[in-house]
């Protein structure tokens, strides 16, 4: 399949136990605070060391991380559920926009010919999501986004 947007940002997950296969232990004393797991599903996106069978285009180039995201919306669960595997994922703003896209019907209007299949899955809003790095000894908010930061703190 194709894809409308020219790199991945991070990997959706169909639940946090498959996500073990890709992603390596987070320090057990933070685990004991607030773990990824504990504010999935939602609008956060997880830096974590990546395991050995993570493809190395998906990672961090220096850092060997991968960025992992649970999603709340019920069409990504869907697909994720029914394929059991990850999917990547982008933000889609295309070269010289400020805003990304968000509705299926502009997106299939301007990359029709560029991709596969377009799912419209009604307005998912443009607040990006919280990013917390979690592979170092000390967990690190990079961007505060749609996701409550207070249990990470």
């Amino acid at each position: 399949m194709r894809w409308g947007a020219s790199s991945a940002t991070g990997t959706a997950w169909p639940g946090s136990g498959r996500s073990a296969a890709w992603a390596t232990g987070i320090t057990s004393r933070w685990c004991a605070r607030t773990s990824p797991s504990s504010a999935t599903p939602g609008s956060y996106t997880f830096i974590l060391p990546a395991a050995k069978e993570v493809p190395r285009i998906l990672q961090h180039p220096r850092k060997k991380t991968v960025g992992v995201r649970i999603p709340r919306h019920v069409v990504p669960q869907a697909l994720l559920a029914e394929l059991g595997e990850p999917l990547v994922s982008s933000t889609l703003l295309l070269p010289g926009q400020d805003e990304p896209m968000t509705q299926g019907w502009e997106i299939a209007e301007q990359l029709d010919h560029e991709v596969d299949a377009v799912i419209d899955s009604g307005e998912c809003g443009t607040e990006p999501t919280t990013v917390i790095d979690f592979s170092q000894p000390e967990p690190e908010i990079i961007r505060r986004g749609a996701g409550d930061t207070s249990g990470f703190e």
